[in-house]
């Protein structure tokens, strides 16, 4: 029985023990945070701020954030600054190229309708003749336009050839009322433009003495 209670104190102080060695010393030497890289997400969401022209205070409280966050008082300001400000430029040329695909779509889309205008008057009723089958044009506020041939009917009169002609003419208008608003965009973007690349370049500075001061209070 004796030996048997032994045994058992003996396991018992095995267990205490390792559980013991498991648990890390304190050194009374503080504990350093965690070091973060900086997410390439948020400085595409930078550079696309600044971009288009959001608030110093939001673009600047988005910055001391992502400084913060990064719980790194050695980091490369440079070269972080400088892939902001190229993040920006790309955003300001993209939206620029965005806006330039708009005004071709559009432009595109007015020609093939008025391509098939012109089809439709000249289309002859006899015998053998192509039939004038219907386009579907759907067109929205905020929506693409979408002309198929599927489903549209065929055109079999002269009464029916006016009202097809008077529909073209119909979508044709709100094509290019949406047309106009993308030029009138575009051209406002390209006027615009030297005063973003001046934005992005004052920006620059703006983000190197906000860093500098940001960066000597991580860790107290």
């Amino acid at each position: 029985m004796k030996q048997i209670i032994v045994l058992f104190f003996l396991l018992f102080f095995c267990v205490i023990a390792q559980a013991a060695d498991k648990v890390p010393m304190n050194t009374g030497q503080p504990i350093k945070p965690q070091i973060r890289a900086v997410a390439p997400s948020d400085i595409k969401i930078l550079g696309s701020m600044i971009a288009r022209g959001e608030s110093k205070e939001a673009i600047l409280g988005k910055w001391k954030a992502m400084l913060v966050g990064t719980n790194d008082r050695n980091l490369d300001i440079n070269t972080l600054v400088q892939s902001v400000m190229r993040a920006s430029y790309q955003q300001q040329k993209e939206d620029l190229n965005k806006l330039k695909d708009k005004v071709q779509y559009f432009n595109e889309t007015k020609k093939k309708i008025r391509d098939e205008q012109d089809k439709t008057r000249k289309a002859k009723f006899t015998p053998g003749s192509a039939p004038i089958i219907k386009m579907n044009i759907a067109t929205g506020k905020g929506t693409p336009i979408i002309i198929s041939p599927q489903n549209g009917g065929i055109v079999k009169t002269e009464q029916e050839r006016q009202v097809y002609l008077r529909y073209l003419q119909d979508k044709l208008n709100a094509v290019g009322d949406d047309a106009q608003l993308a030029n009138i965009a575009l051209q406002n973007a390209l006027q615009q433009q030297q005063q973003i690349l001046n934005m992005i370049s004052n920006a620059s500075k703006l983000l190197s003495d906000t860093a500098m001061n940001t960066v000597r209070k991580i860790g107290g």
